[in-house]
């Protein structure tokens, strides 16, 4: 029993994942879900209350993931992002990774030490300097003013998925 559970929470969390994507889709899919353990239940392969419980956790999966997903979207910087600069500083905390007229690199920003910096936003960021006129070196400290954006999904099928 425990194993059909675990199963149906991944599923769930699996499913979930989708959610922003294709909401409709996730609703047809958990009533073929309900469709087929109604028919297991039927059949008497399965009783009532193990269907109820596969099907509950299952839906836990997939509402543990969005509350998941919601709590990221609600972040230390989800309430300065706009299309205004913000200005913030931190230290490089990664290796700096250099491409093709632009530089990327992740600062630590440290969390604020006084109340009326609480607004100041605070964790981490990906940071994509365009046409940059100078070298950085992990572990220097950088003052930057950008617009902060929420990182979008996979752009490349099979790529990596900076939103999730």
């Amino acid at each position: 029993m425990l194993l059909l559970l675990t199963a149906g929470f991944l599923f769930g969390l699996l499913l979930g994942s989708f959610v922003p994507y294709i909401p409709l889709s996730i609703v047809i899919i958990l009533l073929a879900i309900a469709g087929v353990l109604t028919y297991f239940e039927q059949r008497g392969t399965l009783s009532r209350r193990h269907g109820l419980f596969v099907y509950g956790s299952i839906v836990a999966g997939l509402f543990y993931w969005s509350f998941d997903a919601s709590l990221a979207a609600h972040g230390p910087f989800a309430h300065i992002m706009s299309k205004d600069p913000v200005a913030f500083g931190g230290t490089i905390c990664e290796p700096v990774r250099h491409g093709p007229n632009r530089t990327v690199v992740v600062l630590c920003v440290p969390e604020p030490k006084h109340a009326r910096e609480a607004g100041e936003p605070h964790g981490r960021v990906r940071v994509t300097w365009r046409e940059p006129d100078r070298s950085l070196l992990q572990g220097e400290p950088v003052s930057v003013t950008a617009r902060i954006r929420a990182p979008s999904g996979m752009v490349n099928p099979g790529g990596f998925n900076y939103e999730a």
